[in-house]
């Protein structure tokens, strides 16, 4: 019961939950990359595994508040890479395996959209 409400608590509390498109791309690039262009490489893991994952990966991107504000129960992050800044070439993703619709939210990402928060 307790790991269900913690579950639940993540979902509306983390900063990655409203779908990514709706507004606008990530700073610097000014294209949607079609996910044929851009080497995706998946993790898909249990849903400790992620969210130790993303909470690293976030903690070193500097964006530690997210990482508290969420108590530390992130479900999916991608790390977006290119030659230069607006250029996606290679996108990673962690999701929760078989929860499809995080993975498909991770792969805006890689398409170049961001997140509202």
């Amino acid at each position: 019961m307790a790991y269900s409400l913690y579950v639940l608590a993540a979902l509306f509390l983390s900063a990655c939950s409203p779908p990514p498109g709706n507004w606008g791309l990530i700073e610097g690039v000014e294209r949607v990359f079609p996910l044929e262009e851009v080497r995706v490489i998946e993790h898909p893991g249990t849903l400790r595994e992620v969210a130790g994952a993303c909470n690293r990966l976030h903690w070193d991107r500097g964006q530690r508040l997210g990482v508290l504000l969420t108590m530390g129960m992130t479900l999916g992050c991608s790390l977006v890479s290119g030659p230069a800044v607006g250029q996606i070439e290679r996108c990673e993703i962690w999701y929760p395996a078989g929860w499809e619709w995080v993975r498909q939210h991770e792969l805006k990402h890689c398409q170049g959209y961001r997140d509202l928060f």
